[in-house]
Formats: C-alpha cells, structure tokens, sequence
C-alpha cells in the first residue's frame, strides 16, 4: 500500500472519529439544556400528561313500592383480572405463591380444579397477557377474599391483580312490575319508570383530577377544584307489593287456564289515579310467563265490548238515546251494507231495551240504537267520544305509551260500516290504561285522572317532590 492511500485511510478514520465526538457532544449539550434550563417546563408538561379530570358517576337513586320496600336498587359488582407480566411478579414471587393461590382459587371457584387454575395462569403468562380475565360478575364479599388471598395481599404491583368495579341494577322482587319499574340498557337509555325517571334518578356527576399511576390506575389527587357528584333521588311508587303478588299469581293462573300467549292486569285507586298493581305477562317458548312487554302501557287494540259504554255514554249525554228504548236483535244477525254483524249470542235475543242490550253486550243492540241516532251525523258521535277524552294519551310518566285510533268521517279508513262497527269497539284503538281510565271516571263522577306510578321523591330521606293527583277532565 502506498503513503498516499494510508493517509487517505487515516483521514477518513479520523474523520468519522471526529463526527462522533461532535455527536456526543450535541447529546450531552442537550441533556445538560434539558436538566438545566428546560427542566421545570418538561417536567410540567409530564404532570400534565400524567393527570386529568376524570368524572366521577353518582349513585343512582333507588325505586320502593308503596311500604318502602325496594324494588329497584344498585349494587357493585367486580370483575377480576390479572396483569401475568406486572412488574413485581418476578419468576420466584409466582413459584412461591402459585399453588397456594390456585388452590385459594378452586376453593371460590369451584368450577375449576388448582391444577386447572395452575395451568390457567401459566400459560396466561407463557402468553404474556397483561389483562387476563379471571371471573366476571364478582360480588362484594368475594372480591375482599379475592384480595386476601396469597400473592394477591401483595397489592397490584407485585400480584398484578386487577379489580374493576361496575355498578349493576338488581330488581329484588324478580318479575314482580318489572317491566313497569323498567331497567337501564347498555347505552344508558332506560325503559319503564327507570326511563320516565331517568333525569330524577341518575343525578349529577362529578368531576375530580387523578393521577396515573404504573399499570394504568388511576388515583384521585386533591386540588380544590373538583365537584362532588350529587346521588340521584328516590322514587316512592304507588305500587302496593302484596297487591301486586296477588295480581301477579291471579294473572298468570288465568293466563295458563286459557292456554293464552299474553295478558295485563292493572289495579287503579279511583280517587287518586294511583296505581296499586300493575302485572304484564308473555308466555315464552318453554310455556313459562315473563314479563316482557308493558302491555298495559304500551300496546294498542281494539277494545271491543268495553267500548259499548262508551258509545251509549254519547249517545245518552246527546240525549239521542234512553236506556229503556227497546231494540230489535234482529235474530242476531243485522246488515249495515255488504257486512254482517252477528251477535254475542246465536239468534240474538229478540226486542230488548237498550240496558238490557248492554247487560247481555248485544253487538246487533248496541250497534242499531248507535246508528239510528247517528246514522245522519256520524261526526257528532265522534266528537262526543273526544269530549270522553278517548283520543288523546293520558301522559303517563312511564315512556311508551300507546296513542289511540279515532277516526273522523272523511279519515283514511272510514267507511259507511265505521259507525256501527266503533260502536262495539272496533276500528278504534286504545291501550288497557287508557280503558281503565275511561272506567276509573264513571266511578270517580266524571272526573277522568292521570294513571300515576310515583307518590313522591326523596334524596336523604327528605322529600324532594311530591306527585299530586293530576285531574285530566272533569265532567
């Protein structure tokens, strides 16, 4: 090798010596600005990373029946996991404690053996997870065992044990007015007076800063400026459990009798509008009953015979029709254009007055003594059923509810057989509230009420409201 190639060589060595050099120097000159002179805004910007204001929910308020027994309330539930790599859970601290945890676990969890358990765990962390699931739904009582068990006494750090707290709405009284009592869906909607309710019941929630910690947990710091979060109020129903059991069991045997697929039954104080009992039930494929659907509420149909009182209640306030009029059943059979209408009973029960015609619920009765008085001016009968207040929802607080059928001459629908065929009950639609409503008012002299679930709220045990008897029409 010649001179002038070893020079070239030693200029490239001492070339690439030197960028280094000026490299290490940019790195330590950096360190020393950041330690030195950037320090405290760095190490600002990581306390900011480090923390947030975080929300924190508020307890849901309770639902009691009538005697102040609960009929809807929350409860924590706990599902439990384990980080198999956390940093303190070295080989030894798991060969330690390992059979001795698995075989704390088998006698919790009975559904698996310590050396099923062992193998769990083992190969959890041969896998390397980090949010292994060990049980769902974990109780309270069995979550402070959980913690107590060897290895998992050690705390978070050294065990990896996870804890998650979720809050879960319990019904105490099972099917008993649980479609009306309702429950909270997984998007926070909620159905039922948990629905109607849900702004009173879920309070306010609060808002406090935390700070992150190893592993992703969160611990609550005090700066002075977090708000506490207010629990949501109690909601007092009406609902009278014992009444409701009887309802409840009265229904269902009936349902069974008759081989039907659903059914509702509602017990209404007269005065008040307070409901008393309120029972729902659909029979599912394996012929047990739920409840399912708020038939009560929700669902409308036609109403059949109950809505002959209401159709003579018009006629009588128009002073078109007198109970001791006397109507042909025509053989129980009578013609309105190209349909017929048969009566409740083959051969109908010949010229009967008009009470009588409702006694035995005469469908060719009721229907002639209707279209003889109205026949010219359908729409009076209409309005007349309006001014009963059977066209309009009764508000309830309970979401869903049902909005009736009532059609006007002229209506999509309305035919030259309309009037006699809504004079039985039929092309017009309302649900079971809404019929024993209109009921509920004749018994209570014309004065039609609301259908109220709650009597009042508390939060505390101090009233926060009270719910009135609210007056819908008075006669």
């Amino acid at each position: 090798m010649s001179g002038d190639e070893q020079r070239t060589i030693r200029l490239r060595v001492a070339l690439v010596y030197a960028a280094f050099v000026l490299f290490a120097l940019a790195v330590v000159v950096k360190l020393l600005t950041i330690q030195l002179v950037e320090g405290e805004q760095w190490m600002a910007r990581a306390e900011h990373v480090a923390t947030a204001y975080r929300t924190v929910a508020p307890d849901r308020g309770h639902i009691y029946s009538e005697d102040g027994r609960l009929l809807a309330t929350s409860v924590p539930e706990y599902e439990v996991r384990m980080d198999t790599r956390a940093d303190g859970l070295t080989k030894a601290v798991l060969d330690e404690h390992l059979d001795s945890l698995c075989w704390h676990l088998a006698r919790l969890f009975p559904e698996r053996t310590a050396n099923t358990w062992k193998r769990e765990l083992l190969d959890a962390r041969a896998r390397g997870e980090r949010y292994h699931l060990l049980k769902r739904k974990v109780d309270h009582d069995t979550m402070r065992a959980l913690k107590d068990l060897p290895l998992f006494r050690k705390g978070r750090y050294t065990s990896g044990l996870i804890i998650e707290k979720r809050t879960v709405r319990v019904r105490p009284f099972g099917r008993l007015a649980a479609r009306s009592v309702g429950y909270v869906l997984r998007d926070s909607s909620a159905i039922g007076l948990e629905g109607g309710f849900n702004e009173e019941l879920r309070g306010v929630t609060g808002r406090r800063l935390e700070r992150r910690l190893t592993g992703g947990v969160w611990m609550p710091i005090e700066d002075g400026n977090g708000t506490d979060p207010v629990p949501g109020s109690d909601i007092h129903t009406t609902i009278d459990i014992n009444l409701q059991d009887v309802a409840d069991a009265a229904l269902a045997a009936q349902l069974r009798k008759h081989g039907a697929h659903h059914g509702t039954v509602v017990v209404m104080e007269v005065a008040t509008g307070y409901i008393k009992a309120i029972s729902n039930l659909t029979r599912t494929a394996d012929s047990t009953y739920v409840e399912d659907l708020n038939y009560a509420v929700g669902t409308i149909s036609e109403p059949g015979s109950t809505f002959k009182v209401a159709a003579l209640m018009v006629g009588m306030e128009d002073g078109l029709i007198d109970i001791h009029d006397s109507v042909d059943t025509e053989g129980g059979r009578k013609r309105y254009y190209d349909r017929i209408m048969r009566d409740s009973h083959d051969g109908g029960y010949g010229r009967i007055t008009v009470q009588r015609a409702l006694e035995v619920s005469s469908n060719t009765g009721i229907s002639a003594v209707v279209h003889r008085a109205y026949d010219k001016d359908p729409q009076r009968f209409v309005d007349g059923l309006r001014k009963l207040g059977l066209d309009r929802p009764l508000g309830v607080r309970i979401p869903g509810e049902g909005i009736p059928i009532l059609r006007s001459p002229g209506d999509d629908g309305w035919s030259g057989v309309s009037l006699p065929w809504m004079s039985i009950g039929y092309e017009v639609a309302l649900t079971p509230l809404q019929t024993l409503a209109f009921y509920n008012a004749i018994a209570n002299d014309g004065r039609l009420m609301q259908p109220q679930f709650v009597s009042h709220l508390s939060r505390d045990g101090r009233l926060v409201k009270r719910c009135e008897p609210v007056v819908l029409k008075e006669r």
